[in-house]
């Protein structure tokens, strides 16, 4: 599947906005039977009822006492533990998964990662358009998008001290199903949450897998630890966080067969669909987002089109000659022999830290 550009992108934003308006419902059942809807779950006769009813305002209290949401609802075969979306404010569950996975009782920690969605990340449609429109300047996919792997991690780490075990407990519930070479990237993923939060290699995603991996991607566990570090120390600023997160993870996005990953995501939260509003509003970037690529750009290549960050960044093109030393290593990165640090990642890695990163890749390869 070909890749779309930023003009492409830009251009079914146009579209969308200028398209005449039609329900979603209509939409969902258009050669498809329709899914079954969501019940309420507090007050209900489901067994599970009493425990949601008791974990719900626990959740929301992590947060804040004062939000405006929708008592969460079963959406029973969503694929997915725990969704939100962030244009309605409803929380679903998967009461049949969370019994499959024996995962009952962690509610009031998955219940805290949706509401870490409407709270914080992204909080709400509209930045997570502007991510999006970001993401697509620097990975040349067309479906496969790691905005919600960052929100995920930024959310998980706020909830580590009181619902850090569960967690890790709904991961290692589904490292069974885990299939390295389809989505390389979340097993990085969860190879983060193993050096940042002092957890056993291969506990989240498993020893084989582990073995496996580390001999496709040297280095990986370096590079984990590395971003671990790093990618908290670079806020507030959501969107320079989110620029360095996709610049080290698009080592592992991008497959080496040219197709697309498969998400392995069991957290996959949803979040709901950007509007044409959202789409269009996202088309000019804001004071942050330009202060985001900004930060990166001059130092590294940015991605398959820079100059969809030249324009988010303000900036007019320059001319550029033959590609020298900066160039080698942006291609060594795009192969994913690991050698080297993803360009954009290593222009935020400062000092010590990018020094030490750098040593332990080498040494993975006896360099």
């Amino acid at each position: 599947m070909k890749p779309e550009t930023p003009e492409e992108l830009e251009a079914r934003a146009f579209r969308a906005l200028n398209a005449p308006d039609e329900p979603r419902c209509t939409k969902a059942r258009r050669g498809r039977a329709p899914a079954p809807l969501p019940s309420p779950i507090i007050g209900g006769t489901d067994e599970l009822a009493a425990a949601v009813a008791a974990a719900w305002p626990k959740a929301q209290a992590f947060w804040s006492k004062f939000l405006l949401l929708g008592a969460p609802v079963d959406n029973t075969a969503s694929g997915s533990v725990a969704q939100i979306d962030l244009g309605t404010r409803q929380v679903s569950l998967d009461l049949q998964l969370l019994r499959k996975k024996n995962l009952c009782g962690c509610l009031a920690g998955i219940l805290a990662h949706e509401v870490g969605h409407h709270v914080r990340y992204p909080g709400t449609l509209a930045v997570l358009a502007r991510m999006r429109m970001i993401e697509r300047g620097l990975l040349p996919l067309k479906d496969y998008t790691l905005t919600n792997l960052f929100s995920d991690l930024m959310i998980n780490d706020a909830l580590r001290a009181q619902y850090g075990d569960d967690i890790c407990r709904v991961y290692q519930s589904f490292a069974a199903d885990y299939n390295w070479r389809a989505d390389p990237a979340f097993i990085f993923y969860l190879t983060v949450y193993e050096e940042r939060w002092g957890r056993a290699p291969g506990s989240l995603i498993g020893t084989k897998c582990a073995a496996e991996f580390g001999r496709e991607y040297p280095g990986y566990r370096a590079e984990a630890q590395v971003l671990g570090q790093t990618l908290f120390a670079l806020g507030p600023n959501l969107y320079t966080q989110f620029v360095y997160f996709v610049s080290v993870l698009s080592r592992y996005a991008i497959l080496r067969n040219g197709s697309e990953p498969t998400p392995a995501d069991p957290y996959s939260c949803g979040c709901g669909d950007p509007s044409a509003e959202d789409w269009a509003d996202a088309l000019t970037p804001d004071a942050r987002e330009r202060e985001a690529v900004a930060r990166a750009r001059g130092r590294v290549a940015l991605g398959p089109d820079r100059r969809a960050h030249d324009r988010r960044a303000g900036h007019r093109p320059a001319r550029r000659g033959p590609a020298g030393a900066r160039g080698r290593r942006h291609h060594a990165r795009a192969r994913g022999d690991g050698r080297v640090l993803p360009p954009t990642g290593r222009a935020f890695l400062h000092g010590a830290a990018g020094a030490e990163a750098q040593r332990g890749i080498d040494h993975a390869h006896g360099h």
